[in-house]
């Protein structure tokens, strides 16, 4: 009998588009996204773009385990991203898989009140591995702080497999004005003076 594997799968998947070829793959990252969430096993699946390139876009994804990923891998529209990934994309797809620093129960995640008022960000750092150790020890309290704070739905910091310098933030949160709300409050502010002390050594790309 073959063991399943139970372990979350989290997954940060990285396409750089060819502007000529955008709307089409858009489209085809969209019905992706639109089937997944549809599918038993997945806690969670967004699409991001980056403020800085438009062409850049990401897939923020939360798995059951791998079984269940794998199965996801199988439908139409996951494979018609993948037959239109060559002549689409600058480069080949990116998947890097993650690993949440402070995880927490499923049975705590919930959902928006209103999904589509929530505010979303996905962030990565890249830290000297000098800074490696305070960036980890200094975020694992910041986390559960940031979790208790009204109108937080999420707040995630992830590694990455081979990348040892490389962190993701993912948070979520109620709505704009929960967002606003928190970016006026002192904790918000020491994140923010803490990312300004490893710069220029910790990039944010957002």
């Amino acid at each position: 009998m073959e063991i399943m594997n139970t372990q979350e799968t989290t997954l940060l998947v990285t396409f750089r588009i060819k502007p000529t070829e955008r709307e089409r793959f858009e489209a085809a990252l969209i019905d992706d996204l639109l089937g997944a969430r549809n599918e038993p096993g997945n806690w969670s699946m967004h699409l991001f773009q980056s403020k800085k390139d438009r062409d850049l876009l990401y897939f923020y994804e939360r798995w059951q385990d791998n079984f269940v990923l794998d199965l996801h891998l199988q439908y139409d529209y996951t494979q018609t991203v993948f037959e239109l990934a060559p002549d689409a994309l600058f480069e080949p797809i990116n998947i890097r898989r993650l690993t949440d620093l402070s995880p927490v129960d499923q049975a705590t995640y919930r959902l928006p009140a209103d999904t589509t008022k929530s505010i979303d960000h996905l962030i990565t750092f890249t830290v000297p591995e000098s800074e490696r150790e305070m960036f980890i020890n200094t975020w694992s309290t910041l986390v559960e702080k940031n979790r208790a704070i009204p109108g937080c739905v999420a707040f995630h910091l992830h590694s990455v497999e081979n990348e040892p310098s490389t962190f993701v933030l993912y948070t979520r949160w109620e709505n704009e004005t929960a967002w606003r709300q928190y970016v006026s409050t002192p904790i918000a502010e020491g994140i923010s003076d803490f990312l300004l002390e490893l710069f220029p050594y910790c990039q944010k790309n957002q």
